[in-house]
């Protein structure tokens, strides 16, 4: 759901904020957010919470101590910090891109930030089923976001 919301997002955004303005289109992107709130409310989750102990560095170290233990969890963390480094932080461009390169408006960040979403979403569809056969699949789809770094550093 995160990767067709990251496709079909922007590129509605784009045509929203082409069509109605860039007000408009935040208060609509604001309203959305009530279903999103009723849908929270509704989950029911059996979880067996360890009460505090009421100290936070002693907690803190507890969960330092589990990831040190859990293989994946510590390639999942790597994983998100990747992301956020060669990830993310590049897309900060593309709206330059968008007016500068391809002299287009809202509408054209919104299909270019459609896109990334549709990339995103083809990759978790044909990417994960490969990975999950790997042992330590933190480790490779690492190296896949690194691979993606250098296409944005070679983009920027």
């Amino acid at each position: 759901m995160i990767q067709i919301s990251r496709m079909i997002g922007p590129a509605v955004a784009g045509w929203l904020i082409g069509g109605l303005g860039v007000a408009t289109a935040f208060w609509l992107n604001g309203f959305s957010f009530a279903a999103v709130i009723f849908s929270l409310l509704r989950v029911q989750a059996d979880q067996k919470r360890q009460p505090a102990s009421g100290k936070p560095l002693q907690d803190f170290h507890a969960g330092i101590q589990f990831i040190n233990r859990e293989p994946r969890i510590q390639d999942l963390m790597i994983l998100t910090g990747y992301i956020y480094l060669f990830g993310f932080a590049n897309t900060q461009i593309i709206p330059a891109f968008a007016t500068d390169y391809l002299h287009g408006g809202p509408q054209t960040l919104g299909l270019l930030m459609g896109a990334f979403g549709a990339g995103a979403l083809v990759s978790s569809i044909f990417v994960i089923p490969l990975v999950q056969r790997q042992r330590r699949i933190g480790l490779m789809l690492c190296g896949a976001v690194m691979w993606g770094g250098v296409w944005f550093g070679l983009f920027s």
